[in-house]
């Protein structure tokens, strides 16, 4: 009797193949992402007597990224259905490469602002566009999978964010290691132009109903409260650990 093990063809494994490395492309983003996001946290003396400021002020500067970056929120899944995650993560991460030069070859604070700025809109794609990576080119049996990983690629930023760039910056100078991270994002976003494809689709409509789909969702009670339970939960990370983490726990 035959086998009924079922084999890959070789178009199939290289199909398998081009998807994983897709996503990856999406992923590496994510973790630069969140890598730009962390990264003030390790370098609060530096960036307090760069800009002259107080922790005050410290605090006013890095949480300029959240003001675009939670604005973002809504339109983000909008603009991933119509132009697709290619264009949308090539952009974002130009946007993010330049947000940081400026940040970082800013000499006052309203540039350094604007930079922050500039880097919270480049990355509020960034998590949303992965997953729209992974729902375009995986099985929904395997989403979660893909999904758990996108968030450890962000840990590695995170990671990385921390002791390595504290290292790196003592060393070489913070200015120079965040021109480097700027300059990297045009990399990255020259690859994942190269590299990342949008599914096809049909064409994309939704604006026309954005404002009956917004307030269908505000009407939904889950979705309010796996809102309110998801921020509360995270909330502490991003408003404390995030920023004042490393200061906090070496002081």
């Amino acid at each position: 009797m035959m086998s009924k093990i079922r084999y890959m063809e070789p178009e199939q494994t290289r199909s398998s193949f081009k998807h994983i490395v897709i996503w990856a492309m999406a992923a590496v983003f994510y973790l630069y992402e969140v890598a730009l996001r962390v990264a003030p946290a390790g370098l609060t003396d530096q960036l307090m007597q760069h800009f002259n400021i107080t922790s005050t002020g410290l605090g006013f500067l890095v949480g300029a990224y959240y003001w675009s970056y939670v604005l973002m929120q809504l339109p983000c899944g909008l603009i991933l259905d119509k132009f697709g995650p290619q264009k949308v993560i090539s952009l974002s991460a130009l946007v993010c490469g330049a947000g940081t030069i400026l940040f970082c070859q800013a000499d006052t604070l309203v540039p350094a602002i604007f930079g922050r700025i500039l880097v919270g809109v480049g990355s509020a794609c960034a998590f949303i566009a992965a997953l729209k990576v992974a729902t375009d080119w995986f099985s929904p049996s395997r989403f979660a999978l893909i999904a758990g990983l996108t968030n450890m690629m962000g840990t590695f930023g995170g990671n990385f964010a921390g002791s390595p760039l504290s290292y790196l910056s003592e060393h070489y100078g913070w200015v120079n290691i965040f021109t480097i991270m700027g300059l990297s994002g045009f990399f990255i976003a020259l690859l994942a132009y190269l590299i990342i494809e949008d599914k096809p689709s049909k064409s994309f409509n939704n604006f026309h109903n954005f404002k009956h789909i917004l307030i269908m969702l505000s009407m939904n009670k889950q979705i309010w409260l796996a809102g309110i339970i998801g921020g509360i939960l995270y909330l502490p990370l991003t408003a404390f650990a995030e920023l004042w983490g490393v200061p906090f726990l070496t002081r």
